[in-house]
């Protein structure tokens, strides 16, 4: 073979793979396009991305402290702080202002080994969203639990705002 055909068809060969590459980025970008889509409209329409990094990170360690979760996320205790009470069930309560109603996606507790730090968990509702995010993000992969059904999710923040607007 010639030295020219070998270098085309090293080329092609080249050309070939990066082209495979860039297909496989595209999936991936679009299967991130549908995660976003999918927080955005079944849990909150324009969900900062502080919360969508903060749900993540707690379905990956659960249980972590306050300290833990701004440590893994570089964020202010302050900021953390208020990003789990808007992902919490109850955000809280002024003299002036009506109660405002959380997501209901994580949840508070005392730590078991130092009762001054507070350990942050995923709701039911919670790990549904991250069972869903999984089959939107893997869709080969089987999540844990039985996932929940489409409109299921939607009908539960639903749910939870008219609650919220009935107490008022």
């Amino acid at each position: 073979m010639c030295l020219r055909c070998a270098l085309y068809e090293h080329l092609f060969l080249k050309l070939y793979l990066v082209t495979e590459r860039l297909g496989q980025f595209m999936t991936e970008i679009s299967r991130l396009f549908e995660a976003v889509e999918m927080l955005r409209k079944h849990v909150k329409k324009d969900m900062p991305s502080q919360h969508i990094s903060l749900l993540l990170t707690v379905s990956q360690h659960p249980g972590a402290t306050m300290p833990e979760l701004c440590e893994l996320l570089d964020m202010p205790q302050g900021t953390l702080s208020r990003n789990v009470k808007a992902l919490s069930s109850h955000v809280g309560r002024s003299e002036r202002l009506a109660s405002v109603q959380g997501l209901d996606l994580l949840y508070t507790e005392q730590d078991k080994t130092s009762r001054h730090a507070r350990a942050v968990f995923l709701t039911e509702k919670g790990r549904m969203v991250i069972d869903e995010l999984t089959a939107v993000l893997n869709p080969g992969l089987q999540p844990k639990k039985k996932s929940m059904p489409h409109g299921r999710l939607s009908r539960m923040v639903g749910d939870s705002r008219l609650m919220h607007l009935a107490s008022n």
